[in-house]
């Protein structure tokens, strides 16, 4: 069984959101959607479960890979790095 970290006793979306977020980032590669939503299920419906996982993968937190495994793939540090370039043009 995985360790899974408490939630606030509100057990809010963000709250939720960030506890998942977290722990995929500690756990990158590690597990497929379906293993993490098994052992947080007492914690969040499937529903809920599944939209979060969404807008981590929208916002470009996460990816999925081949084996159905989420790894964690957000790097504040290289997007930094990347602005300061001042040979790259950034449309708007």
């Amino acid at each position: 069984m995985l360790e899974i970290p408490s939630i606030a006793p509100s057990g809010s979306h963000n709250s939720l959101f960030s506890l998942l977020e977290r722990f995929i980032e500690k756990h990158s590669g590690e597990y497929t959607s379906k293993e993490i939503y098994e052992n947080f299920s007492k914690k969040t419906n499937l529903s809920e479960f599944n939209r979060i996982i969404n807008e981590l993968a929208d916002s470009g937190k996460i990816a999925i890979d081949s084996e159905g495994k989420i790894c964690y793939i957000w790097d504040p540090e290289s997007v930094k790095r990347t602005i300061k370039n001042k040979r790259l043009a950034f449309r708007r």
